[in-house]
C-alpha cells in the first residue's frame, strides 16, 4: 500500500496510518487498487482530511474468508478534515475509485460522504483477485456475506434509450468501451467484469443488448450467455482470442477481436437490435 501513497510518504503513521495483513494480489487488481488509492490520497491532500493540519486517513484491509472462499476487503476512512459535502459532478476521479475498482473486483463500491470525513470501502466478489499460492495460504475470520437471491428479470425495454449489459474484465477497455457507449446514445448498465456481477445486475435491470468479454478473470462469460440467449437478448462477444476457440453459446454471435474498434462495435449493436434473429458476421 505504502508505493501507492509515496508522494505522501512523510504522513505515513502520523497522520496516515495502515493497518492489515500481507497480500499478494493480481497485477489486475493491484493495479486497479493502486490508482483509485492514488486517486483518494489526492483528493484527500486537496479537499479533505490532509488539507489541513489535523486530519488523519486510517486504510485497513484483511482477507475474510466466506463458503472456504478467501475475500479481501479494504477500507479508507478519513477524519478531522473539512466538512465534507458530496461534488455535484462526478469526473474522472470517480470513475477510477468506483468503476474501476469495481470491474476489478467484482463488487460494487461503498462510497459515502459523511460530513466528519469521507468513507470508501471494497470487498472482492471471490478470491480471484489473489495471486494463486497466496489463496493456498490465506486464512482469516470469516465472516457471513449475503448476496441477493436471483429472481429472473431480464427483460428488454419498451422505450427510451436503448440499455446495453456490459461485461469486461479489463477495467480501462471497459471504461472506455462504455464511454464509447454512452456518447452514441445508449444507456450503459455495467460496466462489471464478473459473472456474479452481470448476473446481479440482470437480476436488478433490464437491457436490450449486451457486449461480453468471453474470457473473464478466471472464468468465461458462458453463464450470461446462456441466460441472454434464454430470454431472446441479442448480444456482441469480444475476446483476444480466435471465434473457434469460444463455446457453443458464443457462436450465433456477432464477435469482435481486441483491441476494439468503436466504430465496429456500434455498428455490430445496431445490426443485433434491428434483426435480432439475423446471424451477423
Amino acid at each position: 500500500m505504502s508505493s501507492q501513497l509515496a508522494h505522501l510518504e512523510d504522513f505515513i503513521d502520523t497522520r496516515i496510518f495502515l493497518e492489515g495483513p500481507h497480500v499478494r494480489l493480481t497485477s489486475a487488481a493491484a493495479q486497479s487498487l493502486g490508482m483509485a488509492l492514488h486517486e483518494l490520497a489526492t483528493n484527500a491532500g486537496k479537499y479533505g482530511a490532509l488539507s489541513n493540519d489535523t486530519g488523519q486517513v486510517h486504510i485497513r484491509w484483511n482477507v475474510r474468508q466466506e463458503d472456504d472462499t478467501n475475500r479481501f476487503e479494504i477500507n479508507w476512512t478519513e477524519s478531522g478534515g473539512p466538512p465534507v459535502t458530496a461534488p455535484e459532478r462526478r469526473g474522472f476521479g470517480s470513475t477510477v475509485i468506483e468503476k474501476m475498482t469495481r470491474i476489478a473486483f467484482g463488487y460494487p463500491v461503498k462510497l459515502e460522504f459523511a460530513p466528519e470525513g469521507l468513507q470508501w470501502y471494497l470487498i472482492s466478489v471471490d478470491d480471484r483477485v489473489f495471486e494463486a499460492d497466496f489463496v493456498a495460504e490465506a486464512s482469516e475470520s470469516s465472516s457471513n456475506l449475503s448476496r441477493p437471491s436471483s429472481t429472473a428479470k431480464v427483460a428488454q425495454s419498451t422505450n427510451g434509450s436503448r440499455r446495453v449489459l456490459v461485461v469486461e474484465d479489463e477495467a480501462i477497455i471497459a471504461i472506455d468501451m462504455a464511454a464509447a457507449l454512452e456518447d452514441a446514445g445508449y444507456i450503459v448498465v455495467g460496466p462489471v467484469g464478473s459473472v456474479y456481477e452481470a448476473m446481479k445486475l440482470l437480476d436488478e435491470h433490464t437491457c436490450d443488448c449486451a457486449v461480453l468479454d468471453i474470457n473473464l478473470t478466471g472464468e468465461t462469460s458462458s453463464p450470461v450467455a446462456n441466460r441472454l440467449i434464454a430470454h431472446g437478448i441479442p448480444f456482441v462477444t469480444v475476446s483476444g482470442n480466435t471465434p473457434e476457440s469460444s463455446g457453443e453459446e458464443f457462436s450465433q454471435a456477432p464477435f469482435l477481436s481486441k483491441p476494439i474498434v468503436t466504430s465496429k462495435l456500434l455498428s455490430k449493436l445496431s445490426l443485433i437490435l434491428s434483426e435480432p434473429d439475423r446471424k451477423v458476421s
